[in-house]
């Protein structure tokens, strides 16, 4: 589990996955100053990104403007990052 903070736009680049067909998954709670921030979320060694098509998401973008009400993801691999998967899975109050 990661805690972030946005008080910028920032790029998160997940990396150190396990090897090759190893399953990892982290969560990221994110939160920002109050402002809307954008938050871009890569794979180290630009791996590909596919998210859950959730309408918060903008390609892998998205707005966090609460610092209060922490939005969180699912990120996860099965193929040492080759592939990252990112789940939206709610801003909760």
């Amino acid at each position: 589990m990661h805690v972030i903070r946005a008080d910028n736009d920032i790029e998160l680049t997940l990396s150190n996955w396990p090897t090759d067909s190893n399953y990892a998954n982290m969560k990221l709670i994110i939160t920002a100053d109050g402002t809307t921030r954008l938050v871009t979320i890569s794979s180290q060694g630009g791996g590909n990104i596919k998210t859950d098509g959730n309408v918060a998401w903008t390609s892998n973008i998205l707005e966090i403007t609460s610092a209060t009400a922490p939005v969180i993801v699912e990120a996860f691999s099965y193929d040492g990052g080759v592939t990252v998967y990112l789940r939206y899975l709610g801003q909760f109050s």
